[in-house]
Order: C-alpha cells, then sequence, then structure tokens
C-alpha cells in the first residue's frame, strides 16, 4: 500500500505532466494509463483488507471474549500438548489459576488423569484430526464431566462442563427405576399398565397392554399381552371392565373394585386402577390379585355357613373349656334358646342334672386331644330345653382342630328324635298287639281243630268259629297291606262320578246287617250329588266310621249320618251317642298304631283310622274327630265336589 501511494504521489503532483504526457508517444501513454489504474484498485484492495483485517480482530475479540466468559471450561493445546489458552470456567472447574499453567505438557499437570478414557478420547483427536467426545469420572476433579475434542491449526482444543448434578439425578432416577422394577417383578400381586382407548364419542372400547409384571401372566393366564389390546386376546371380556377403566381415565379417580372375568375361565380380580399423567392421559395402572380361590372358598364356605344355619338338626360349638361359641337354628328351635342368649354361657347347661356324668366323659377324652371311635362319638340322651322340658336326641361329637393340630373346641350335632322314640314304642306296642291279635284266632283255630281231630266228627259250631277267626285275620293282614301300599304311595284310586247320597245308604244297609240293636238315621238332601271318588274305598271309609260309631256306643241308642254341601266340597258326619274320647286322645286319633285308652280292650291293630284319613287325603279331602266323654263323637270329611274326574289314580 505504502508503494502505491507513493507512486501515485510522485506522478500525481508535477503540473506540466499533463503537457508531457501529450508528448509522449501514445504507446507509453497507454501504459502509463494502465498504470494509473492498477495503482486505483490495489488502493480500494488495500481499503478492503484493512477492513477485513479489523473485522477479524474484531470476531476475535468477540469470540475471545465468548470463550472467556462461556460457562463451560474450554482449553486449547498444541501439538507438543502445551497449554496454550485457558478461560476462566476451566480456572474454576480445575481450581488452578492460568498463569501457572500455560506452556505447561497438560499431560504433566494432570497426570492422575492420563489411561483415562477422556485421555484416549483426546488423544484420538489429535492423532486423527477428528472430533471426539466423552463422558467419564475424572480423577483430577473427582466430578463428573463431559466434553468434546476437536483439531486446531495449532493443536487441539477441548471444552467440558460439570456434569456432576446431572448424573446424580440420572443415578438417583436409575436407582429409583430399579427399585419399582425390582419391586414391579417381584411383588405377589399382578400389575400392568394400560392404555385406554375411546370412540369418537368419547366412550371406552378397548384398551392396549403397554406394560406388565411376570405375575400378571401367572394371575391372568394371559401370555405376550405388551402391545395387544384386550378385545384381541379376551375377545369376550365383559364391557364392564372398559367402562371402569374409561371412567378412571377420564376421571383421574382411583377405584377399588372386585369384578368376575367369565371369558378368562371365570377368574375373580380385586383390583386398584389409577391414571398415570395428567388430564391428558389416558394411560392406566391396575395392581390386582386373583381372589378366584378365595371367592370359590367363600362360595363354598357360604353355602356351608347355610347349610348349617338353616339345618333342621342343632348345630353348635363349643371352646374346649365348655363355652358355646356357636348356635344355629335348629339349636333355636330345638332347645328354645335364641343364639344371643346361649352364646357365652356352658355347654352343661342342656344337660340334666342327674345325666351330667354321661356327655361329661365324653368332652374329657376329646379335650385331652383323643380321636374317638364312631360308636364312642355318637350317643342317645336327653338334654334340657330353656323352658326345662326334656327332649330326646342323638348327640354326634367331635373335635375342632386347627391348622397347627391344636383343639380349638368341639362340635355337636343334635337331631330331635322324639318323633323316632315314639315310633320305635307304637312300633313295640303294634309287635305286642299284633302278636297278641294275631295269636288269638290262631289259638281259637287250634282249639277248634283239635277238639274236632279228637272227636273225629264234623263240627259246625267249630268250622263257624274257625271262618271267624280267619275272616279276623284277613281283616288285620289286609289293613298291614293297605298301610305299606299308602305309605309307598302305591295304593290305586278307581275314581268315578259316583253319588255320595246313594253310598251312604249302601254304608247304612251294611251296617244295620251286622248290627240290628242300633238306630241308624240319615240326614240328607233333597237332590243327589255326585262327587269324583274310589266308591270301593270310601265305602271303606264309611264302613270303618260305622262300625267304630256302633262298637262304642250303647245298644239302643242312635247313630246319624249327615250328607251337606259346603262350598265346592261335600261334607259327611258320622255322629253317635257312645261314650266319648279323651281331649288328650284326639290329636293322636288319626296316628297310626293309636289305640285310646277306652279302645286298648277292644283289640285291632289302631290302624282303622289311620287308614281312613290316607283314604280321605288320597281323594283331596281332610277329616278330623270332635268328642267330649259322656257325649257320643263326631267324625267329619270332606271331598271335593265332582269336576274333571280321572277313571283312574295312583296316590303317590
Amino acid at each position: 500500500m505504502t508503494s502505491t501511494r507513493q507512486a501515485e504521489a510522485i506522478i500525481s503532483p508535477i503540473p506540466e505532466l499533463g503537457e508531457l504526457e501529450r508528448r509522449l508517444p501514445a504507446e507509453i501513454r497507454d501504459h502509463l494509463g494502465t498504470l494509473r489504474e492498477r495503482i486505483a484498485r490495489l488502493d480500494a484492495a488495500n481499503v478492503l483488507l484493512h477492513a477485513q483485517q479489523q473485522a477479524a480482530a474484531d470476531e476475535n475479540e468477540r469470540l475471545s471474549a465468548a470463550v472467556e466468559n462461556m460457562t463451560d471450561a474450554y482449553w486449547a493445546v498444541d501439538h507438543d500438548w502445551r497449554l496454550t489458552y485457558i478461560n476462566a470456567a476451566a480456572e474454576r472447574v480445575w481450581g488452578r489459576e492460568r498463569e501457572e499453567l500455560l506452556g505447561r505438557n497438560i499431560w504433566e499437570a494432570f497426570p492422575e488423569v492420563v489411561g483415562t478414557p477422556n485421555y484416549h478420547a483426546i488423544h484420538r483427536a489429535m492423532a486423527r484430526r477428528s472430533v471426539e467426545e466423552f463422558e467419564d469420572r475424572s480423577p483430577a476433579l473427582n466430578r463428573w464431566v463431559s466434553g468434546r475434542a476437536h483439531p486446531t491449526a495449532e493443536g487441539i482444543a477441548v471444552h467440558f462442563q460439570d456434569i456432576s448434578p446431572r448424573r446424580a439425578e440420572e443415578d438417583r432416577r436409575r436407582a429409583s427405576e430399579e427399585r419399582y422394577r425390582t419391586l414391579f417383578n417381584s411383588i405377589d400381586e399382578g400389575f400392568c399398565v394400560i392404555e385406554v382407548l375411546f370412540d369418537a364419542d368419547g366412550k371406552p372400547t378397548d384398551y392396549r397392554f403397554l406394560e406388565a409384571n411376570p405375575v400378571f401372566a401367572a394371575q391372568t393366564g394371559l401370555h405376550d399381552a405388551i402391545g395387544k389390546r384386550a378385545r384381541e386376546i379376551v375377545p369376550d371380556l365383559d364391557e364392564r371392565w372398559y367402562g371402569i377403566y374409561g371412567v378412571v381415565a377420564l376421571s383421574g379417580t382411583p377405584v377399588r373394585f372386585v369384578e368376575e372375568a367369565k371369558a378368562m375361565d371365570g377368574r375373580w380380580f380385586d383390583v386398584y386402577a389409577f391414571r398415570l399423567g395428567d388430564a391428558e392421559s389416558r394411560t392406566v395402572a391396575a395392581l390386582f390379585t386373583n381372589i378366584t380361590e378365595r371367592k370359590r372358598t367363600e362360595t363354598v364356605t357360604a353355602r356351608l355357613t347355610s347349610i348349617v344355619e338353616n339345618s333342621r338338626d342343632a348345630i353348635l360349638s363349643c371352646a374346649p373349656d365348655g363355652t358355646i361359641i356357636d348356635w344355629n337354628r335348629g339349636a333355636e328351635a330345638l332347645f328354645g334358646y335364641s343364639a344371643a342368649e346361649a352364646m357365652g354361657g356352658d355347654i352343661m347347661l342342656l344337660v340334666p342334672a342327674d345325666r351330667l356324668q354321661e356327655p361329661g366323659l365324653l368332652f374329657t377324652r376329646l379335650q385331652s386331644g383323643e380321636t374317638l371311635p364312631a360308636s364312642d362319638a355318637f350317643l342317645e340322651t336327653v338334654l334340657l330345653r330353656k323352658d326345662g322340658s326334656e327332649v330326646n336326641v342323638e348327640v354326634r361329637l367331635s373335635t375342632i382342630i386347627d391348622a397347627a393340630g391344636e383343639i380349638t373346641g368341639i362340635s355337636a350335632i343334635a337331631r330331635d328324635i322324639t318323633e323316632r322314640k315314639q315310633l320305635q314304642r307304637m312300633q313295640q306296642d303294634f309287635m305286642a298287639m299284633a302278636s297278641h291279635d294275631l295269636a288269638s284266632p290262631v289259638t281259637v283255630l287250634r282249639a277248634r281243630a283239635q277238639l274236632m281231630q279228637r272227636r273225629q266228627s264234623y263240627d259246625q259250631a267249630a268250622v263257624t268259629s274257625i271262618i271267624e277267626q280267619t275272616n279276623r285275620m284277613e281283616r288285620f293282614i289286609a289293613d298291614l297291606r293297605e298301610v305299606v301300599q299308602m305309605e309307598a304311595g302305591t295304593l290305586t284310586l278307581r275314581r268315578d262320578h259316583i253319588d255320595l247320597v246313594a253310598l251312604v245308604r249302601e254304608a247304612k244297609e251294611r251296617a244295620r246287617i251286622a248290627s240290628s240293636e242300633h238306630v241308624i238315621r240319615i240326614e240328607e238332601p233333597a237332590d243327589p250329588f255326585m262327587a269324583c271318588c274310589d266308591a270301593d274305598r270310601l265305602g271303606q271309609v264309611l264302613d270303618n266310621l260305622l262300625g267304630n260309631a256302633l262298637k262304642y256306643s250303647a245298644s239302643g241308642s242312635q247313630v246319624t249320618l249327615q250328607v251337606t254341601t259346603a262350598g265346592d266340597a261335600a261334607r259327611v258326619r258320622v255322629i253317635d251317642q257312645g261314650e266319648g274320647i279323651a281331649a288328650e286322645s284326639l290329636p293322636h286319633l288319626f296316628e297310626r298304631f293309636f289305640r285310646g285308652e277306652q279302645r286298648e280292650s277292644s283289640g285291632g291293630l289302631g290302624l282303622g283310622l289311620y287308614i281312613t284319613r290316607m283314604l280321605i287325603e288320597a281323594h283331596g279331602g281332610e277329616i278330623w274327630a270332635e268328642s267330649e266323654p259322656g257325649k257320643g263323637s263326631t267324625f267329619t270329611f270332606t271331598l271335593p265336589l265332582a269336576a274333571a274326574c280321572p277313571s283312574t289314580q295312583v296316590q303317590g
């Protein structure tokens, strides 16, 4: 630039040069013009270069200021690893001043870094002239650093930053995630994260499995579910599941529910569902337990509890010390104590004072842990009701043992056997009566036969007696056969439309022939009316009732037959003027084998009125008796009037 301006200064100030120029040859003048143009261009280029140099200096100054003030640490070395630049951030991070370090070999200044991953990354940048990134814990700083090394003309430059807080947060998050993952994979409950899917109307229609722990598959039976939709793997899943998860996703309100998944082999689940994320999130987490076995156990327990509670047998249990701890409705009905009254009381309150030893020995054996044979754990005894009355019971005792094998109580099942005892007594009475009533005819038969044998002649009186006794035995046997048929449900009724008034008249005529010592009168309606019945069986009923009336009435007294209607039923009464029946016998008249005190001397098996009741009930009617001692008796039965009438019917 200086030589150009000097040449221009030499040429320009000579005023007479213009004249001389004009005098110069044209070739020289052309060269002189070209020289001036070149000098002008050089001057312009010189100005531009100066401006560029100034701009570069300004940019360098700005870059230097930026590097100096940047938050990242920055340093540079030459090809011999001598530090040529250190910014303020590097001074702070290193804790050493730049004047101490500039010009020194960096590896000599920080020998503890040699051999580390950072060291090797920086060496690769120098050797390959490439950009290399690094992140590692710096032994020189005892902190985590992250940076980049890039080549420069003089060597390489490195910038880095302290990332210890970030790494600490990442380590904390990683540890938290590891704990979560450990918990996620080790908990006994199933856990899954789902994305609830909605249709255009905002209705939940499906959900996609995003994550699940190992227990998930075991409890649900769903394998490889991640990424799949519920409708893909459980097509028939109840819509209620989608609805519940949809509500949780939209409202953000956690829900605890118990639900059956019939489409998943009837599994039951106890589920706690909650939303993950903000109000826009449709991600729901579900923590659940398969409670199928518990539900089945609860069902079985409820069924057994219902069976126990509603059993007609008294079922109770007590602690080893005899304190009552369970008491069902059957026990309330049998003993008269409510559960509130009985529980907490002593089991021995049910035992009569004169029988304390009987169950006491069994309790002692059970309390000692002895396993009783069935014959010893079962007894028939008498226990006390709340009102002080005694009841015949059959009791079965057993110990209650917990999972540890310890005796926690004693259970008892008590059944009222009053009816059975009565039946046993009736059977005993029947056997006695039958043996007596059948033995008497046999004795007579034998005596008459032996008499004719000794006389070796025909005896009309003996034959008549033999026929009477065989008829008597036939009646006994017929009664027994009919009882068996009726109780077995095999009695055949041949129903037809029968004029009931005519049937009563026939029964009266038979009774008159059998006994001429009584007055038999009929009170009947003017017009006949029809009943649907088996004429032979109903005739048997009338014969039995009339026969009893005649048998227990004084000679010459009147027996009345009344035939009336009551609504849609016919009513027949047999009224006698006999000795009457004791009030305590009336409720038992129609029971099997029952014979009142007045009738015991008359013989018979006590089946006549029982058969009569069974026949009337087989016809759909009712029968009852009214009586007072000394004022006679009235036996009344009703029958439905004729309607649709099947010709044959088996009473079962």
